[in-house]
């Protein structure tokens, strides 16, 4: 039998000098980014300019009257400059957040944790968080009223892998179409899988 091939995909990021870049709090009032139900962050920008990285500490300030905000930690290492301040940047703006949503596996590379009660302990702060287990699944933790969290997993589907790139965002798009329509927590991790 052969055994089954992991598809290979190179990314590369044109990302200096583009107009993303240039984003700063003067740009984007704050009260244009909180229009909506739910604000999606990601740490892509976080990593563009020293700009990027002011308008996301900006959007993700706990200041009343601001919508969920939600962040996907998006660990890039090759658009950090800086290999120890990418990690530390990341984790202050997700502590800032409502929903997280985080790969094991950039987890353990950004910040040494190994396990999704491990990224927990790590960020208490978001109400809800999503540890994404690749082939396994993904385990939510959804702070109830008492404080404490009910933790959800939800196995993935099977699949035949044809390209990796975007199954993250797909994911984080369907949780917060679940979100937004009010379905369960494990419906919502469902809908991210299908996705």
């Amino acid at each position: 039998p052969e055994a089954a091939v992991e598809p290979v995909s190179e990314v590369v990021y044109y990302r200096a000098g583009s107009a993303a870049s240039a984003m700063s709090p003067d740009l984007i009032p704050r009260e244009q980014a909180w229009s909506g139900r739910v604000l999606h962050l990601t740490g892509i920008t976080a990593a563009l300019s020293d700009d990027c990285r002011a308008l996301l500490r900006a959007l993700t300030a706990r200041t009343p009257g601001r919508p969920l905000v939600s962040f996907d930690v998006n660990y890039r290492v090759g658009l950090w400059h800086g290999a120890a301040e990418g990690p530390a940047v990341l984790l202050d703006l997700a502590r800032g957040c409502d929903l997280v949503f985080v790969g094991e596996d950039e987890a353990e590379a950004a910040w040494g944790l190994r396990g999704a009660d491990a990224v927990r302990a790590a960020l208490p702060e978001p109400e809800i968080l999503i540890v994404k287990q690749g082939g396994a699944g993904a385990t939510a933790y959804a702070r109830t009223d008492s404080g404490a969290d009910d933790v959800v997993h939800v196995p993935a589907l099977s699949v035949d892998v044809v390209a990796s790139v975007g199954a993250g965002d797909a994911f984080a798009a369907g949780f917060l179409s679940g979100t937004l329509r009010g379905l369960p927590i494990a419906r919502r991790l469902r809908h991210g899988h299908l996705m």
